[in-house]
Order: structure tokens, then C-alpha cells, then sequence
């Protein structure tokens, strides 16, 4: 977390940037939680005039580019690279068959899925994709979809505590009490866009429906 700090000391007056060199710290594995970066560009936004728009896209693309760069590992690399030092260090065995059961079950709506379950499953099963073969343009449209609705509930909060937080450091103590607001918020809003998607297909379906039955009468 140190180091989190200190990157984002040294790039405060760009949150873009400070997002994305935190971002960078997930590409090699540094545990720090997504949720904190993007909360942390939304704070710094709070305080610069006109930068949320450029984080806020800085926030998705980071969370895309990462979770992508998990599942090029184990495609590229595969098995060789998990059953190495190195790998079973980034990734248990036993975690690496639990994702692997979930992805041969659910294919590539596991990354979305993945977005709102708390507890370190995310990396597993991105890999767990890439060795699965499952396609680059199927696992980025997943990943892309679920960043999208998780990045503006935590972007957003992390704005709305502008002067209401003494220091970032107070933020970082607090990211897991946030981090159960931001699930539920998330789910909440997942749950209105696949209603609001489910209603407009239905609708469409009523309207063609509609000429067929009237061509019968």
C-alpha cells in the first residue's frame, strides 16, 4: 500500500495517469484492490475540475487491460507457466481447478459474473479462460461489459468523498467496508440494464408478432 501512496502522491495532479500506474501494479501481481484504484481516481477527479471524463476511461481501460493480460498469461504460456514457481505463487493449484470447474460450466459469462464476487476469484478465473481456449473477442466483451458497470459505482463514490475524508490514506483504511456498498450497487445496476435489455427484446418480439397475426385475421 506503500507504494500505492506513493504513486499516487507523485501523480495527484493527473488522476489519469495515477490510475494507470496503479493499474500497472495489478499487471504484476501487486495486491491492490481494483476498487481502490478507481475510488482513488474518482477522488483525485473531486479535486481537478474537467478530469473525470478522461479517468473514468482510464478506470475501465485499466480494469480491461489487466484482467486481459491474466488471461494472455495462461494462453500463451499455459499449463508450464501455472505449475512453476512463479506461477503457483501467483495462483494456487486448488484455486486454479475451482476456476477452471467454473469456466468449463459457465464459459465466458464467468468474467462478468466474476465483477461482483468478493475474495480473490478474479485472476483464477481469467486464466482459467486462457487455458481454455475461450476466444479473445468473447472474453473481452465480458470483461469490458462488467468493468463498465462496477467502474462507475466505485468511480462515483470514490467522487462523492471529496473533503468528506481527511487523507487518502482514511480511504484505504475504509475500502472494504466501500467494497460491500460498491457490490450491491453493482448487482443493483446489473440487475436494472439486463431488465431494461430483456424488456426491449421482448417488446421487439410483440411488435413483429403483431403484423403476422394481423395478416392471419
Amino acid at each position: 500500500m506503500n507504494v500505492a501512496m506513493n504513486i499516487i502522491g507523485y501523480f495527484g495532479g493527473h488522476p489519469w495517469l495515477a490510475v494507470l500506474a496503479l493499474f500497472c501494479l495489478n499487471m504484476v501481481f501487486i495486491p491492490v484492490a481494483e476498487e481502490f484504484n478507481i475510488m482513488v481516481g474518482g477522488y483525485l477527479s473531486a479535486q481537478l475540475d474537467g478530469s473525470w471524463p478522461f479517468t473514468m476511461l482510464a478506470c475501465w481501460f485499466g480494469m480491461v487491460i489487466t484482467d486481459y493480460w491474466a488471461y494472455l498469461l495462461a494462453r500463451w504460456f499455459g499449463k508450464p507457466l501455472l505449475t512453476s514457481r512463479l506461477g503457483r505463487f501467483i495462483l494456487s493449484p486448488d484455486k486454479l481447478e475451482k476456476a477452471m470447474t467454473k469456466v468449463d460450466k459457465y464459459g465466458a459469462k464467468m468474467v462478468f459474473i466474476v465483477r461482483f464476487i468478493p475474495g480473490g476469484i478474479r485472476i483464477p478465473v481469467f486464466m482459467a479462460c486462457g487455458l481454455s481456449g475461450i476466444s479473445h473477442g468473447s472474453f473481452l466483451f465480458h470483461s469490458g461489459l462488467g468493468a463498465a458497470i462496477v467502474m462507475n459505482v466505485s468511480f462515483w463514490i470514490g467522487y462523492s468523498l471529496g473533503d468528506n475524508i481527511e487523507a487518502l490514506e482514511n480511504m484505504a483504511n475504509q475500502i472494504n467496508n466501500y467494497g460491500k456498498m460498491v457490490i450491491i450497487c453493482a448487482i443493483a445496476v446489473a440487475a436494472l440494464v439486463f431488465g431494461i435489455i430483456y424488456f426491449v427484446k421482448r417488446s421487439k418480439k410483440t411488435v413483429a408478432k403483431s403484423p403476422e397475426e394481423s395478416g392471419k385475421n
